[in-house]
């Protein structure tokens, strides 16, 4: 199962990066913007659904940002565009693409779905219409239909940092009542503290939603929480979640717009998956090559929790020759590179994919 689908409960991917400009905004070259998607973007798309066919970017030949303009370029995933919006910064001089999630809207409908049930009690199907791939600016909102209720017809969500997802209340629904409370408290300024077991509940049930909403197995999951958690003020707390034996720290707070929020602070990886996204990288690019497809990768079997960024290692063989793999977890998303330690140009340099479950 996909790491980032498990911890932030969307099937997103988050951009934010820049390239080199020109000193002046009429001139900046397409070029230079396809170059900067093709290097940077389009290879963590793709990297996020082996499933997904991702082109590399269109440009229009000339990039216009007077009168404060957006212009875009766009990508390909499988047959459907996706703009990817453009932005200069003058006093940088740079272009660069705003921090932004790239969302499947087939695994949005089916965790909104979930989620409306397990939350507020109603069962209906969710339909977002089109387009079915979307590349959201941080803060984006956008609605999808609620079909087959009486009581809600629609649901707004908006594109969070991090790859999240934020549900408003249904009209007419409300957050659970000691949710409420808590809030009410905290924005009053009093002692905000809840009940440690009804918040590992309440956690655990958003991680079962967000696995739920993949359509793959459902793994053995606990949460705890100290028995008492105090989120007065700026405080954090952290909770456990326990899988497959191992600990992942979970934190807790309250967020000023989305209420009670929780992240996660470590990243489970699957190492048999990293193993078979190496291993398929790497005879990839030996047959492109021209070389013989005969690369094996052995990383440790089982589970490993890190914090990021963290680096660890797998090995590899090809073409008769060994090679040391070091994999880079970049974030708590779940992105993360790996590096060949031989310069033999059958293997690829460097290579991203979310490692997770």
């Amino acid at each position: 199962m996909n790491l980032n689908r498990l911890l932030a409960t969307a099937a997103a991917l988050v951009v934010t990066t820049a390239a080199g400009g020109s000193d002046n905004a009429a001139s900046v070259s397409s070029a230079t913007a396809k170059q900067f998607i093709d290097s940077k973007i389009v290879p963590a798309i793709r990297g996020s659904d082996a499933n997904l066919s991702v082109s590399p970017a269109s440009c229009p030949d000339k990039l216009d940002f007077s009168g404060k303009r957006t212009p875009y370029c766009t990508i390909m995933v499988n047959g459907v565009p996706v703009e990817v919006d453009i932005s200069y910064d003058p006093s940088a001089n740079s272009i660069s693409i705003s921090p932004a999630s790239f969302f499947e809207l087939d695994h949005v409908e089916r965790l909104e779905k979930t989620l409306l049930l397990n939350s507020y009690g109603v069962k209906a199907d969710i339909s977002c219409g089109a387009p079915r791939y979307r590349l959201l600016p941080v803060g984006t909102i956008f609605t999808c239909s609620v079909v087959g209720s009486s009581t809600v017809s629609a649901l707004r969500i908006r594109a969070e940092a991090d790859g999240q997802l934020f549900t408003f209340n249904p009209t007419g629904q409300s957050s659970p009542a000691w949710m409420t409370t808590a809030l009410a408290q905290h924005d009053e300024g009093k002692p905000t503290i809840i009940d440690g077991s009804t918040l590992a509940k309440w956690i655990q049930q958003l991680l079962q939603e967000g696995v739920a909403a993949t359509n793959e197995p459902q793994p053995l999951m606990q949460d705890r929480c100290p028995p008492t958690v105090d989120l007065s003020g700026a405080n954090h707390a952290i909770c456990i979640v326990t899988m497959e034996g191992q600990d992942i720290r979970r934190e807790v707070f309250i967020d000023p717009v989305k209420g009670i929020d929780t992240r996660t602070l470590d990243v489970p990886v699957d190492l048999s998956m990293v193993q078979h996204a190496i291993q398929n990288d790497l005879n990839q690019k030996l047959e492109r090559a021209g070389h013989a497809v005969d690369g094996v990768v052995s990383c440790k079997p089982g589970l490993l929790v890190v914090t990021p960024p963290a680096t660890f290692s797998c090995s590899a063989t090809a073409g008769g020759k060994a090679y040391k793999v070091e994999v880079n977890v970049i974030d708590t998303k779940g992105t993360a590179n790996w590096r060949f330690d031989s310069a033999d140009t059958s293997p690829s340099p460097e290579s991203t994919s979310p490692p997770g479950r």
